[in-house]
């Protein structure tokens, strides 16, 4: 059975440009995270939705951590410049698959 979790808004930080450069955003300026999961409240926006899990690497005979790239890749994504658009991105989280029984 699989849960959800909210991201962590440790997550999303970065360097703040706003003080020299009011219109200089970062992605972690932007993003909003939802600390429910609600689908429905967001349905104009881009959603972000992590699987962090590494059963299906382990019944493929490969190398877990993958259940570790949905936080990853929040966090690389964080600094990154934002640009026109980028106020619909949401965060809803991740689903874990704490047993093997997806």
């Amino acid at each position: 059975m699989t849960q959800w979790y909210p991201a962590s808004p440790a997550l999303w930080q970065g360097r703040d440009d706003s003080i020299e450069a009011p219109d200089a955003r970062r992605l972690f300026q932007t993003v909003t995270r939802s600390e429910t999961f609600s689908p429905e409240n967001w349905q104009q926006k881009i959603a972000l939705m992590g699987f962090a899990c590494d059963e299906g690497v382990k019944r493929n005979a490969g190398r877990p951590g993958a259940a570790g790239a949905p936080d990853a890749l929040r966090k690389a994504l964080a600094n990154m410049a934002s640009h026109q658009g980028h106020e619909r991105l949401v965060d809803l989280g991740n689903w874990v698959a704490p047993t093997p029984d997806l």
